[in-house]
């Protein structure tokens, strides 16, 4: 990509001093950095060590970067959940929070256990990259549903051709769903 590169920044967030952004824009395509789920609480950043609650927090926080920037959930192409505590990895409740985020349509998505994140408190990294100009197209192997299933349904996906009538539907400003704003 040789295309210019835009910093997505959050309101009230201050970016200046630190040395990432929340997500960045080149060429109608959508990489967001990876987001531990937290809350501030007395004006200093918490960890709650409830993992479901922590994931839920940081899909969040890629919410609101990707609907900053007009990206609605049939143009995300891929999450990773780049590191995920080891301990962490078989979460009760972790799919009830990806259903509510996603509905029943997932991305592509990749997992990598560590034994532990730059953040001591965290257990799970996120993050996610979004096409803009297309819907997502799902990548189907025939026996990938019947041996994988669950909650990563498509081997890959594709940037598909846009379809403004469905974009009218499913991307208009007031999309909620479980008080996720997409």
């Amino acid at each position: 990509m040789r295309g210019d590169k835009h910093p997505i920044t959050l309101p009230g967030e201050t970016y200046d001093q630190r040395t990432y952004v929340p997500g960045v824009e080149v060429e109608g395509i959508v990489w967001t950095s990876g987001f531990v789920g937290n809350e501030v609480v007395a004006g200093r950043s918490y960890y709650p060590q409830d993992t479901s609650l922590q994931l839920e927090l940081a899909y969040s926080v890629i919410g609101n970067v990707l609907m900053k920037q007009k990206l609605c959930r049939r143009m995300w192409l891929r999450v990773s959940i780049t590191y995920l505590l080891s301990a962490s990895f078989n979460t009760p409740g972790a799919d009830d929070v990806r259903r509510r985020f996603f509905g029943e349509r997932f991305p592509a998505t990749t997992s990598i256990p560590v034994n532990r994140l730059l953040r001591p408190d965290g257990h799970v990294e996120i993050e996610m990259v979004a096409v803009k100009g297309g819907v997502r197209e799902d990548i189907q192997v025939p026996e990938w549903t019947e041996n994988y299933g669950g909650l990563s349904r498509s081997a890959a996906v594709k940037k598909g051709e846009d379809d403004t009538s469905i974009g009218a539907i499913f991307c208009g400003p007031h999309e909620r769903r479980n008080g996720w704003r997409f």
